[in-house]
Order: structure tokens, then sequence, then C-alpha cells
């Protein structure tokens, strides 16, 4: 399987055991509908796949359960941003 995204503001806050989760931002998403970023029916449709990659991620639970223990390798150098980074 193979997950792609575009970054919409609306996140899923999940509980590590799944027993419950929220979304975050929902307002920021709400106030773009209402300022004519987003249509009513496009953010139903984040709202719709939030719900969707929440179902997911429930019933596929032990293919990601392995990230609640991960940690990078302490080896690894900190990233360092290019040069030219911040220039608009």
């Amino acid at each position: 399987m193979r997950l792609d995204f575009l970054e919409h503001g609306l996140d899923a806050v999940i509980e590590p055991d799944l027993s419950s989760w929220r979304l975050k931002d929902a307002d920021e998403l709400e106030w773009n509908v209402t300022h004519g970023v987003y249509t009513r029916a496009e953010a139903d449709v984040l709202y719709a796949e939030c719900e969707r990659a929440v179902r997911e991620l429930r019933d596929e639970k032990s293919r990601f359960s392995e990230w609640l223990s991960w940690r990078p390798d302490p080896s690894w150098p900190a990233p360092v941003m290019p040069p030219g980074w911040d220039a608009v």
C-alpha cells in the first residue's frame, strides 16, 4: 500500500492504544470554508478522508504499531537546512 498526502491543515490525533481520536484544527478548516479557500464539499471530503485513515489505522494496527517505539539512529547527523532555505 502507498500513502500519499497533501497537507490541508486537518489532522487526526489518535491515542496510541487507538481507543479514541479527534480532529485537530477543524476550526481552521471551517475558517477556510467561510473565507472561500475550500468549498463545503471539499471540506466534507477532507473530513471523510480523516475518518477513512483512522479506520485503516485501526484495521491494520499491526502494520503501524512498530512506529510507536521507533527512534532515529543516534549516529545519524542532525539535518542541516540548505543555503537559501528561508528565501521566498
